[in-house]
């Protein structure tokens, strides 16, 4: 049959998700662990230890913290994918990344959408410039 990508949830439950990923890694072939907000270096070893085919989706809710940027620095940039999880999980002033933040969107209080403007407190798909630009701000990246 064919092998299809996964797309993985994973909260606070890292050890039991490598376990059921490592004895079926012949199921699967590339899987995304998203919006990804664990603080442990050896859970994120863990996953990592998976090998190719295993990324770590990054998002605003994968940065609030000074503790998620420290393991945002430890993720090689070749297994990490960007996201906006729109509409949530945007980066908040609140958020340890925000001041990496370059590119700003002109925004407005109304509920639906406006095609020049982003809904003030969620997060669009336009936004995931500002993902990008705060992992090269946590990793030094240019």
């Amino acid at each position: 049959g064919k092998i299809l990508p996964l797309f993985l949830h994973n909260r606070g439950s890292t050890k039991e998700l490598h376990q059921i990923l490592s004895s079926n890694r012949h199921r699967w072939k590339n899987a995304v662990v998203h919006s990804y907000d664990d603080t442990s270096i050896e859970n994120l070893e863990l996953l990592l230890s998976l090998g190719d085919g295993l990324y770590i989706g990054l998002n605003g809710c994968s940065m609030k913290t000074q503790a998620n940027l420290e393991i945002i620095r430890q993720i090689p940039l070749d297994r990490i994918l960007i996201e906006t999880d729109s509409p949530w999980c945007g980066i908040k002033k609140t958020h340890a990344s925000y001041k990496y933040i370059h590119t700003h969107f002109e925004q407005t209080n109304h509920k639906k959408h406006c095609a020049t403007k982003c809904v003030k407190g969620r997060s669009e798909p336009c936004q995931i410039v500002q993902v990008l630009e705060c992992i090269a701000g946590i990793k030094n990246e240019p």
